[in-house]
């Protein structure tokens, strides 16, 4: 996959996750992708992703998602971020692997709910 169109993806991602995008959001998977969260498991497919995100928005009260930090070389990539709410914030680590047209095959999101604050850190 072609770095930049990946580095557009990733921002993709985030993008439409800050301005609550669903269905831009939920354009950056393939439609089979594979998910993996820490509190929620895992699930395939963007129909299950959509019910993930929607959780994260409505449940959670995620507001946004602050890319700190990247590592690796497209086609797989881990994001460290801070995931910041009305009432939490916690630090978590996103791992991606996208297929060659740029869209996510694959996405963990590994975080520790133990360190979830309800104050800035």
């Amino acid at each position: 996959m072609d770095i930049k169109l990946g580095q557009e993806r990733l921002e993709a991602y985030f993008r439409t996750f800050n301005a609550s995008d669903e269905a831009g959001h939920l354009a950056c998977f393939h439609p089979e992708a594979a998910f993996f969260g820490s509190g929620s498991g895992s699930c395939k497919g963007v129909v299950a992703i959509r019910g993930v995100y929607q959780a994260a928005k409505q449940s959670l009260d995620l507001l946004e998602m602050h890319p700190l930090e990247t590592y690796g070389v497209h086609p797989e990539l881990a994001v460290r971020v801070e995931f910041r709410g009305r009432k939490k914030q916690f630090p978590a680590v996103l791992v991606f692997r996208f297929d060659e047209a740029g869209a996510i095959l694959r996405l963990s999101i590994l975080y520790d709910l133990r360190k979830t604050v309800t104050e800035p850190f």
